[in-house]
């Protein structure tokens, strides 16, 4: 015989299955007050997370849109891709992204896609859009990320055309100073000029051999600067000279100075092809115009025949110029760091202005060895 209690499970069966059960309706409302108390408090701190994330990316310039990638459409926006999109951020839900780009941004992104890539960079141009006037340069930056079992892609859209006006107005602003550098270069050099031809017209109307020498050692100096700025000037590149041409042209005009024929002295150059900023080419030009010349003067006496050396290269961290000559030589008693030569002082100096060092080998004939850290002067290529 059953207890009574035994008939308690298929009585509340009963009672619960009737639709106008009380004792149903406060089980039901149990349930729900043990669901608000245990999950609400957490859901509310997840929605008011969700509006504070929505309002720090309607915050942010750039247009970020999500892109749920099997279908292509647009599955969320912050308010700046409206903006950029010319449409209110609601309206571009649902619509598909490549309907929205232009034709060269859509290729970009469908060889993106094929590639396999997770991430890259489209460069485009959006055509003039509701409140926007004009066409806009963007730059937009694509990257695959997963997001359960559906595959989407973020779009992220940069509209860059005040930075592309300032770099507009910066090259324009750099052409005009080169125009400017090239003028001055052009007239330093005309200025340099006038003053070796008014030494040169000095030195024809003296009577004293040794002082017509003076003015005509003061006119190579010049000369040697100017061809600097004749260089400058002829460039485009007002940063630097192409060394070995411009090294080429000091050598070609000390020859034709002293009139040495090819017959007599034989010239050989090893010019490696480097380009050096001004601050060092001049120095460098100044010393090569002095060992030159010293070279050309004394080293053959009487017409005798030789050979000089004129090489520029870099070795290692240094470069290093050498100016030699199989002539006469050097006298044995000669002290570089105590000299009358005002062409052996200059070279001194100029050495020391590029934290170099000289090294001088008398014999046979004479050797000079100038070697200076190439942070002196950075090659240009």
């Amino acid at each position: 015989m059953r207890k009574p209690y035994d008939q308690e499970p298929e009585r509340l069966r009963q009672s619960l299955a009737r639709p106008d059960s009380r004792l149903r309706e406060k089980l039901i409302g149990l349930g729900e007050t043990s669901m608000r108390k245990s999950y609400y408090p957490e859901l509310k701190e997840r929605m008011e997370d969700l509006e504070r994330f929505r309002a720090l990316l309607d915050q942010v310039s750039d247009a970020i849109l999500l892109v749920n990638l099997e279908t292509l459409r647009i599955a969320d926006a912050n308010g700046a891709a409206g903006d950029l999109l010319g449409r209110a951020r609601d309206s571009l839900l649902g619509l598909r992204l490549d309907k929205l780009m232009p034709p060269e941004a859509t290729q970009a992104m469908d060889d993106f896609l094929r590639s396999g890539q997770v991430e890259s960079f489209v460069e485009s141009t959006l055509p003039a859009a509701g409140g926007r006037m004009h066409d806009a340069p963007v730059e937009i930056v694509l990257r695959v990320v997963p997001f359960g079992s559906v595959p989407y892609m973020v779009a992220v859209a940069r509209d860059v055309s005040e930075r592309k006006l300032n770099e507009e107005r910066l090259r324009d602003s750099l052409r005009e100073k080169e125009v400017l550098l090239k003028e001055i270069h052009h007239r330093v050099k005309n200025n340099l000029q006038t003053i070796s031809s008014l030494l040169s017209l000095q030195a024809q109307v003296l009577d004293d051999p040794a002082v017509a020498e003076l003015f005509r050692e003061s006119q190579n100096r010049i000369q040697s600067m100017a061809l600097v700025h004749e260089r400058l000037y002829q460039a485009d590149d007002l940063s630097s000279v192409d060394f070995d041409s411009y090294l080429s042209s000091v050598i070609s005009f000390l020859m034709q100075s002293y009139r040495r024929s090819s017959s007599s002295v034989r010239l050989i150059k090893d010019l490696e092809d480097l380009a050096l900023p001004v601050t060092v080419a001049i120095p460098c030009g100044l010393m090569v115009n002095e060992l030159l010349s010293n070279s050309l003067k004394y080293a053959f006496p009487d017409g005798r025949a030789g050979t000089i050396e004129v090489s520029f290269r870099r070795d290692g961290d240094m470069y290093v110029l050498r100016v030699a000559d199989d002539g006469v030589g050097l006298p044995p008693d000669i002290d570089p760091l105590d000299t009358s030569s005002l062409g052996l002082k200059l070279v001194l100096t100029l050495v020391r202005q590029l934290k170099g060092d000289l090294d001088i080998r008398p014999a046979p004939g004479a050797s000079f060895h100038i070697a200076f850290p190439c942070e002196q002067g950075k090659i240009a290529r």
